[in-house]
């Protein structure tokens, strides 16, 4: 016994052939994947900044609260100064929390951000933070890096005398004078 085998004209005749729309039905919502966008992206970077502010004051949770921070920073457009914030609290709490390494990679992080956004005197100052993390490391490469990055933003004439001479007296506090840095030249250790 074979079963019979209807064609395209018999199932159109028989009304049972059912055409799918390819777009959204009339009337139907369109929604769009808040997280795509940066409006969305920055209140949920700021929700993260409540949460891991939150966890100041409970040692324990310190380096949960890092991973907010940076998290709320990776959300956030480049240059936004909210993410050198949230950078600065990730590589403080990770400081602390004894991970110099990862505190060193929040702070470079946290200055590029700062120069994207176009704060010069940030920039600098958290790659003297960073330079003064890599000597509590023994690292005197990224000592050496961070110091130079830091002072040839005191270079620039958008820097005010007074905000200098604080980065320059920075550098002098931690070891990395201006005149240490001279004699070392470009070596590379």
């Amino acid at each position: 016994m074979s079963t019979p085998r209807l064609g395209l004209a018999s199932l159109l005749l028989a009304g049972t052939l059912m055409v799918v729309p390819s777009g959204p039905l009339p009337g139907a919502q369109v929604t769009v994947d808040q997280e795509d966008t940066p409006e969305a992206r920055a209140i949920r970077a700021d929700e993260l900044l409540q949460e891991a502010n939150s966890y100041g004051d409970q040692r324990s949770m310190w380096d949960y609260a890092s991973s907010l921070y940076r998290k709320s920073a990776s959300l956030r457009e480049e240059g936004d100064l909210e993410a050198v914030h949230a950078l600065r609290m990730a590589a403080r709490l990770a400081y602390y929390g004894g991970f110099k390494s990862q505190a060193i990679q929040d702070l470079e992080r946290a200055a590029e951000h700062a120069l994207a956004g176009g704060d010069l005197v940030t920039a600098a100052h958290t790659f003297v933070d960073a330079a003064w993390v890599s000597k509590k490391l023994g690292s005197d490469r990224n000592v050496d890096r961070f110091a130079r990055r830091g002072l040839a933003l005191t270079e620039s004439p958008l820097i005010a005398t007074s905000d200098r001479l604080g980065i320059l007296d920075r550098l002098e506090a931690g070891g990395t004078s201006v005149a240490w840095l001279g004699e070392r030249g470009n070596s590379r250790e």
